[in-house]
């Protein structure tokens, strides 16, 4: 049963990363709160060349390690999510990417937290300024992987980013291999 009636979100805590919310949803004689955290849409591009995988490496404070991840992260206001994803890759890696494929959108959590993401593919890239991203000091660095490496690497478990995980996967699912993109993904 759907709920009869949904409150308006009262903000618990808001900043420029995240906002928190309660939200009441009646459901027949039932009610029940909700505390949602919201950390805005994001996006994620699984970048292509020569049968490589581009990859940055990224400290990250809860596995006090660094990790490798496509390039990705939060969008913009008023920002379509191709856009976003040419604009992460380039400010993280100095790559411009064209001609994005859509590979699939989700939620990461359906009842307390908002975060749609939206992941492409390309395989026309080109490096346009190396060190921006440096300077940012948002990255570490970046490299080339073999794609089979990353597959390797996976099932290992030494790529522990989801979005990662989830890029590549459902690249592989849908049919794309090192040197083709998927036959079924859709043109943004």
């Amino acid at each position: 049963m759907l709920p009869k009636h949904i409150s308006r979100h009262k903000a618990i805590f808001e900043n420029q990363y995240l906002g928190l919310y309660h939200v009441r949803a009646d459901v027949g004689d039932i009610s029940r709160d909700y505390y949602v955290a919201s950390y805005g849409s994001r996006v994620g591009i699984l970048v292509f060349r020569h049968g490589k995988v581009l990859l940055t490496r990224q400290y990250r404070l809860l596995i006090d390690d660094y990790s490798l991840e496509i390039p990705g992260g939060r969008m913009e206001e008023g920002e379509l999510p191709e856009e976003a994803a040419v604009r992460e890759c380039l400010e993280e890696t100095g790559i411009f990417c064209s001609g994005l494929k859509h590979l699939v959108t989700y939620h990461p959590g359906l009842d307390n937290m908002y975060n749609p993401t939206h992941v492409f593919f390309a395989d026309d890239s080109e490096d346009v300024d190396e060190s921006r991203y440096l300077e940012s000091g948002e990255v570490a660095g970046y490299q080339w992987m073999d794609f089979e490496k990353c597959v390797d690497m996976l099932a290992s478990g030494e790529i522990r980013d989801m979005l990662t995980i989830l890029a590549i996967y459902t690249y592989l699912h849908r049919g794309g291999t090192a040197g083709n993109g998927p036959a079924n993904s859709r043109q943004p």
